[in-house]
């Protein structure tokens, strides 16, 4: 069995022409179960959800029969998706042909493109309906924990979409699947420029600290989730950053955070660079008096032209 067996399941979660070969779909359903699906549910769901009996009555067939509607409605619009260029040709041995009669035309590229971007954002929607759900309900589903998307939804310094939003202050809409499309990028920052002036001491102290620390260690941990918060979202609304994303016309999940600039002409618009380095410099200059050396120097404004000079001490 499969997530979605029939004409009827699939148009229950896409339109398709009720006298249309289900097996023209079979072929996109196991590549969007493969090449998609498996990623964010893991195999290990992706069998129970094929095997359950959708008559059954045992609790533990119940919790199943529950999200399988959820999975559906995220494997039908995307499958279709990927089947639409395929579908809207003929090939035989005339070639590439389409099928044209009195009633019936070919739909324009233009269309078919709409079409195809609306299947994937109501498939991408789904998804992080159904993840969502999840992540409310782990308790009830395990084998969710094996899947490659749960054992690498969390950074260092975030464990969850969530705390990306409230302590990055970065508006994500606390969506989990543009924290996944932010990780790596979260991560870098992370490896990479905290550590210039986060030192494994000071990485010790935030994550080990005693209880006459914890308050401390928590506005010095508040402070480093904004500065990387800020970073992410000044490099990826950064102009070149955009410009290389629109080049590209893959079916991915966009992630979106909305740019915020002031409105006077700077030598620096995006508001997420001036904010990255006020959190850095927030970060910088309490390092004293937690005992902590100066690593990277404290960054200081100068009063004309907003530029920066490091002090190094």
């Amino acid at each position: 069995m499969a997530i979605i067996n029939s004409i009827e399941q699939l148009r229950e979660t896409v339109r398709v022409n009720k006298d249309a070969p289900f097996a023209n779909f079979v072929m996109f359903l196991n590549d969007a179960r493969d090449h998609f699906l498996l990623h964010y549910l893991g195999s290990k769901l992706i069998d129970k959800l094929e095997s359950v009996d959708s008559s059954g009555t045992t609790d533990e067939d119940a919790k199943y029969i529950k999200i399988l509607p959820m999975a559906r409605r995220v494997l039908g619009p995307y499958a279709v998706m990927l089947s639409t260029d395929e579908l809207s040709i003929n090939t035989g041995d005339s070639g590439h042909t389409v099928t044209k009669t009195e009633k019936l035309a070919p739909a324009s590229d233009a269309k078919i493109a709409k079409a195809a971007n609306s299947l994937l954002e109501r498939s991408w929607k789904n998804l992080e309906f159904l993840l969502e759900y999840l992540d409310t309900n782990i308790s009830s589903f395990p084998e969710w924990k094996e899947s490659k998307y749960y054992q690498n939804c969390r950074t260092k310094y975030f464990p969850s979409a969530a705390v990306f939003q409230d302590a990055g202050l970065i508006d994500i809409e606390y969506s989990r699947l543009t924290f996944e499309k932010l990780r790596q990028l979260i991560i870098r920052i992370e490896e990479s420029e905290v550590t210039d002036f986060i030192t494994d001491d000071i990485e010790k102290f935030i994550i080990d600290s005693t209880d006459e620390n914890k308050q401390k260690a928590a506005s010095l941990l508040k402070k480093v989730r904004a500065y990387i918060g800020s970073k992410v979202g000044e490099l990826h609304t950064s102009q070149n950053t955009r410009v290389q994303r629109s080049r590209h016309n893959n079916p991915e999940y966009k992630a979106i955070i909305r740019p915020l600039y002031k409105d006077e002409s700077d030598n620096n618009p995006n508001y997420y660079t001036t904010q990255a380095l006020y959190w850095q410099e927030q970060i910088i200059s309490m390092l004293p008096e937690l005992g902590f050396g100066n690593t990277s120097g404290k960054l200081e404004w100068s009063n004309e032209g907003k530029k920066i000079f490091s002090a190094i001490t």
